[in-house]
This record gives C-alpha cells, sequence and structure tokens, in this order.
C-alpha cells in the first residue's frame, strides 16, 4: 500500500491539514476492508422492513495506530481563484481516493485469476472464501 500522499488544499492552516490527513487515511483504510452496513429483514404486518443490525459505532471498526502505517504526508498551497480567501475543501480528498485504492488493490491482486470483482468489503473471511473458490491455500 502507498504510504505517501500529497493534496492540494490551498490557502488554510498547514498544521491542521498535517493533523488531519493521517486521521482521514486511517479510517480510509476500515471502509473497504472492515465496515459493513448489515440488514436484518424484519416481517411486520405483511410488509418487510429493514433493519440495521450494526446501528452503532460500537459495531464499527476504527483502526488505530496498530492497523495503519505511518502516514507520509505532505500539501502545497495553490490558492483557489475560486474563493474569496483562496481556500480549498481537503476534508474528504484521502478518504476519496484511499478507499478506491485499496479496493482496486484487492481486486487486482486476484485479476490474474480470472475474479473481475470483489464487492467491498473486502472483509477477511470473504477474501478467504475467494481464495478456497479458486483453490488457492487448499
Amino acid at each position: 500500500m502507498c504510504r505517501n500522499t500529497t493534496v492540494c488544499c490551498g490557502r488554510l492552516l498547514a498544521l491542521f491539514f498535517l493533523w488531519f490527513s493521517p486521521c482521514v487515511l486511517a479510517q480510509s483504510t476500515a471502509e473497504p476492508s472492515h465496515n459493513e452496513v448489515v440488514i436484518k429483514n424484519a416481517i411486520v404486518m405483511t410488509v418487510t422492513h429493514g433493519n440495521l443490525k450494526n446501528a452503532s459505532l460500537l459495531d464499527y471498526f476504527l483502526p488505530t495506530a496498530v492497523e495503519t502505517p505511518v502516514w507520509e504526508t505532505d500539501y502545497t498551497t495553490t490558492p483557489s481563484p475560486h474563493h474569496p480567501i483562496g481556500a480549498k475543501g481537503v476534508g474528504e480528498s484521502p478518504n476519496v481516493g484511499g478507499v478506491s485504492a485499496i479496493s482496486n488493490a484487492v481486486n487486482d491482486a486476484f485479476a490474474h485469476l480470472g475474479v473481475t470483482h470483489m464487492p467491498m468489503p473486502h472483509t477477511p473471511p470473504k477474501i478467504w472464501k475467494v481464495c478456497q473458490s479458486l483453490g488457492i491455500g487448499t
């Protein structure tokens, strides 16, 4: 996994970005590899309702320093011509890129075996089932 990220953040407090970016990058590793919305169907008066089985943050994986690499972050300050003070939004940029990068890496790892798509999240049990279906590790 790539540990380096650089974001063009316009004019903002550099210390804020340097603190915030590793936090968002750590969370971006959890989304494609662990977190999933689980819906349990319940029939109430002949109408099917979806009930969340993991409706609390206690049910989600929150990565710590143990599960994530040491991030090397950097930024550039190119002012935006579309904002009065030259600011740009950077809150979600590491998150969006990180999720797709990890998901694509998992899909690419199995592409030579004929697997064209593996839906997220890429949990260890799901990857193990794919490996077993391909005859890997048996």
